[in-house]
């Protein structure tokens, strides 16, 4: 049976589809690899060889999905599939359907290290959370919270955290949904960042963008079921030199969206990946 095509489920649902994608490829007499080598030659005026895929592909050191060998030469390919079979619109960027093409802790940026700063200033340091959900774990110091909280990829670790976690999660949990979704959505409204603070982002996201496109020779979209129906496009690699302009976009998240040169924008999204306000502060490009 086909796993569930749920948020839970995304990168076992991925995975399995690349595993689709190269099997087909390495496949011609197939319909489906027929397809998929047809729309390449047709975009690239060049014939794909062989397919692969690297150990370690697809994972956070390597930003990309498979390898495809033209002419001699293995190149990189992104994938990025969505599950209704549709055309596509050349108007957006050939990350369209799959979310964002970098998924990036928020300590990588000075976005993500105000963020934390702020939260933990007005909600932990100030005992408001504490008093909110009657907490008996005293709040770390901020470097604490901010390692073993804020930017750790899973549950929080302070007895503190574990405890504020213990309102959303777990038999007999006193509160519903999955966190503190007051404190989101208005940390995302009054977010306090200075025009020296965008520029500094503006950088930062610019140098982010620039190696994890590097890592990028093609693009391959899918809408549908790729061993069933499906329509695909294969587009070239994206050069980025400059972004010159920044602005809040309104959203529940912080989000931020910068002009490029490139021919589409980039869109920052801060979000918490683990509970709102529990772990794992995330900042996706997409």
């Amino acid at each position: 049976m086909a796993a569930a095509r749920t948020k839970s489920e995304a990168k076992k649902n991925e995975e399995a589809d690349v595993k689709a994608i190269v099997e087909a490829l390495n496949n011609p007499q197939t319909a489906h690899g027929a397809q998929l080598r047809a729309a390449f030659k047709s975009k690239f005026s060049q014939d794909i060889d062989a397919a692969r895929q690297p150990q370690g592909a697809g994972g956070r050191s390597k930003h990309y999905d498979f390898e495809v060998q033209v002419a001699g030469a293995w190149r990189k390919v992104e994938h990025k599939g969505a599950k209704t079979y549709k055309g596509f619109d050349s108007d957006l960027p050939p990350w369209t359907g799959g979310v964002q093409f970098y998924n990036g802790t928020g300590k990588t940026y000075t976005l993500g290290r105000l963020y934390a700063r702020q939260w933990y200033d007005r909600y932990i340091a100030s005992g408001a959370l504490a008093h909110k959900y009657s907490l008996k774990n005293p709040a770390p110091d901020y470097e604490t919270w901010f390692a073993k909280d804020a930017m750790r990829q899973g549950d929080p670790t302070t007895p503190f955290g574990k405890e504020l976690r213990s309102q959303f999660r777990g038999e007999g949990a006193p509160h519903l949904g999955d966190g503190c979704f007051d404190e989101r959505d208005e940390m995302a409204l009054t977010l306090t960042l200075s025009d020296a603070d965008m520029e500094t982002v503006k950088a930062e996201v610019l140098a982010i963008a620039q190696s994890v496109l590097s890592e990028k020779d093609y693009w391959l979209q899918i809408n549908g079921d790729v061993n069933g129906k499906f329509c695909c496009k294969w587009s070239p690699p994206l050069k980025i030199t400059a972004i010159t302009g920044v602005k809040r976009v309104p959203c529940s998240d912080v989000l931020l969206e910068f002009t490029t040169d490139m021919g589409f924008p980039i869109r920052a999204m801060l979000r918490w990946g683990k509970g709102q306000g529990l772990s794992n502060i995330r900042i996706d490009l997409r």
